[in-house]
């Protein structure tokens, strides 16, 4: 939860998510097993010259190691001078080879 704006919003579903305490609802329930169902970490972060704004993408990986989504998130640091996510959006990623016939 720490990682969310009170303002966030994540369009990654039919009706977008809104607020920390919406996205944190939505999202709990994934990490309520002992190990996490997926693994979910930048592999690009870019930081605006002034130091106000990032934006990083990061893939979704089953713990076996299969890519299923790509996310983008928008990153402002908050008063406090925590970097926290204001905007997320994620779209699934096709597995062109099992879709093939």
């Amino acid at each position: 939860m720490g990682f969310f704006a009170d303002e966030a919003i994540f369009l990654n579903g039919v009706q977008p998510l809104r607020g920390e305490a919406a996205v944190g609802e939505h999202w709990k329930r994934s990490f309520t097993a002992a190990a996490a169902p997926f693994i979910w970490q930048p592999d690009t972060v870019q930081v605006s010259d002034s130091g106000t704004l990032a934006q990083t993408a990061e893939p979704m990986t089953m713990p076996g190691g299969k890519l299923v989504a790509r996310f983008h998130s928008i990153w402002p640091p908050d008063v406090d001078g925590r970097w926290r996510v204001v905007f997320d959006d994620g779209q699934e990623v096709c597995d062109c080879a099992a879709a093939k016939p």
